[in-house]
């Protein structure tokens, strides 16, 4: 117990009620200690690693040859072939044809940490590829002149071999030629960084180059152990102490929230301690005929983030006899927990029930209590398997389908229609529900009426919409739409997954599947310009160019990736609106 002074209020004691700036410095303060010694050990014993400098985060270009067919391709397929000319200008005159680049070898950044933790991160390094470095000194001086109506001039650096200057009135450019690739700064600071050798671009970012038309890469494996060791103090610090107990929190939630808690702060560590690599990119694929954006993490393989990930991956879900039918968009998710996630999280999503429900009211515990454990059964079985589609009929109003599972067992229809019916005195539900409007098998069907939706839900689904709630004993269901489509909807679905029982479908974690022109149908062109303006570009591709956007979630062995794919189309239409952009509409 600490002591105390005559005129405190109450006692010192540690935890939530200590001043939040003071336990924040006092923990950055230590985490910064930690990381300097983590550092300088880790320089004592390796320097091996350090002769050669790797950048800890670099954005990457794709070759200049592969962008100028890039942009050919885009403009060619957006039918702007005043674009096309445009762009080859650009190259060959505005970009003085690369005169003495390699256009086969990537162009980018390179970001360094400092030389300490003080200093921070250096200025990048621009860097590109060269095939002779005369022509490729003057192909800089002549971008360097660019900006102004001066001349630049080329000097040799006295006694560093492969080192020059560019210099002009108020600037100067520092010029490093390395294993066919060429580095620049403008920075005093980070000239320091030429004095040893950087890792050659075409061999450490040979993928990204290969595989994108840009990327920005966090190479987590090139951070060094000082670094690392400061920023996980002042991330999972900052989490634990918000996981303090707190002020009339019961024992057994705050037990299940610390559970929870620590899990996450576990799975930060082993990221930062098995994370290889991070990668954001956009590419085309010019064969294929599609475009697409990727976020792609990599860890070490045959680790314990390595399995974690694996075990996630991709599951058989059971509302596969429904997800095969066509849509204008459809959603699912079918996701695995590992086993040390499932059991805090279960417990937690009893707790925060029972620490937020009327516990004054025996009735409602009673009502409430069978919800509770079905939610908990669910978590703690560790599958999360649900999915939402979007369909739309002749009179192009839309309907929405969507369902989650639960394991709530045979009993559990009857109970969460009588917790509804306790519900319907509030205010929010109060004489707009009726129950029991179908009964399907063993779900229950129960309807929603006088939404007040906005004007632009009408406009989507209509204005007399409805939603309509089916409890079955293993999913709840809901559906938004007019009577006359989204209750059949409803109905057919759930008549599918009674004569299609036992059936399920593999599916990706993650997985929306929709077309462009279909969605494109839920923008109101009267209060977006932009979006009018993207619609009547739309209209002008030929509707023979497939429209397709797919995104999948997919953790794998080792690491995950998120993935969206775009068909033909869309690249046409992004062609389009860089030419509107620069030309207007006209051809």
């Amino acid at each position: 117990m600490l002591p105390t002074h005559p005129g405190a209020k109450e006692q010192l004691r540690f935890g939530p009620d200590w001043p939040p700036l003071f336990c924040r410095s006092t923990i950055c303060l230590l985490a910064a200690v930690t990381g300097l010694l983590s550092l300088e050990l880790a320089r004592a014993e390796e320097p091996a690693k350090r002769a050669i400098q790797y950048p800890f985060m670099a954005i990457t270009f794709a070759s200049p040859g592969e962008i100028e067919k890039t942009s050919d391709f885009v403009f060619e397929a957006a039918d702007r072939l005043d674009m096309q000319t445009r762009s080859r200008t650009f190259f060959e005159e505005g970009m003085f044809g690369f005169n003495g680049l390699d256009k086969s070898a990537p162009a980018g950044l390179y970001f360094f940490l400092g030389a300490d933790l003080t200093s921070g991160p250096v200025s990048p390094l621009g860097f590109a590829g060269v095939s002779d470095v005369d022509k490729g000194n003057q192909w800089l001086s002549q971008l360097m002149s660019m900006r102004g109506p001066q001349t630049a001039t080329i000097e040799d650096v006295p006694n560093k071999t492969g080192r020059f200057k560019i210099k002009l009135d108020q600037r100067v450019m520092h010029i490093r030629h390395q294993d066919g690739a060429v580095f620049t700064t403008e920075d005093q600071g980070s000239v320091s960084m030429f004095d040893a050798p950087i890792a050659p671009p075409a061999q450490l970012l040979k993928r990204q180059a290969s595989n994108y038309l840009i990327s920005q890469s966090f190479l987590l494996e090139r951070v060094p152990i000082g670094m690392k060791t400061l920023g996980l103090g002042v991330i999972t610090n900052g989490i634990e102490a918000d996981l303090q107990q707190r002020d009339g929190e019961n024992e057994e939630l705050y037990a299940s929230r610390r559970a929870a808690g620590e899990r996450l702060v576990a799975l930060i560590k082993l990221i930062a301690e098995e994370g290889k690599e991070g990668i954001l990119g956009v590419g085309v694929d010019r064969v294929n005929k599609v475009g697409f954006a990727e976020a792609d993490f990599r860890c070490e393989p045959n680790k314990q983030l390595s399995k974690l990930l694996g075990a996630a991956s991709g599951r058989q879900s059971q509302f596969g006899p429904v997800l095969s039918q066509p849509a204008v968009l459809t959603g699912s998710l079918s996701l695995l927990l590992d086993e040390q996630t499932r059991e805090p999280l279960a417990a937690l999503s009893k707790q925060l029930w029972k620490q937020n429900s009327l516990e004054t009211n025996e009735t409602n515990r009673e009502l409430i209590a069978p919800c509770v454990t079905a939610l908990a059964n669910t978590v703690g079985e560790g599958h999360l398997d649900g999915f939402i589609q979007l369909t739309t009929g002749t009179d192009k109003l839309f309907t929405a389908v969507a369902a989650i599972k639960i394991n709530g067992g045979a009993a559990f229809p009857e109970q969460v229609t009588k917790l509804i019916k306790e519900l319907e005195n509030g205010a929010l539900v109060k004489d707009r529900l009726a129950f029991d409007i179908e009964k399907i098998g063993e779900s229950r069907i129960h309807s929603v009426q006088q939404l007040g939706m906005d004007k632009n839900g009408v406009r989507l689904f209509g204005e007399n919409a409805k939603i309509y709630l089916a409890i079955a004993p293993n999913a709840i269901w809901l559906a938004l739409g007019e009577e006359s489509v989204a209750l059949p909807q409803l109905k057919d679905s759930l008549g599918r997954m009674t004569r299609g029982a036992g059936q399920s479908t593999r599916r990706a974690a993650v997985q929306i599947e929709t077309t462009l022109r279909g969605i494109s149908r839920l923008i109101d062109p009267d209060n977006d310009k932009r979006s009018g303006e993207m619609l009547e570009e739309l209209d002008a591709i030929p509707t023979t160019m497939g429209d397709a956007i797919r995104l999948d979630v997919v953790p794998r062995d080792n690491g995950i990736r998120l993935r969206v794919e775009a068909e033909e189309a869309i690249i046409a239409l992004v062609g389009r609106l860089i030419a509107r952009g620069v030309l207007g509409p006209q051809l």
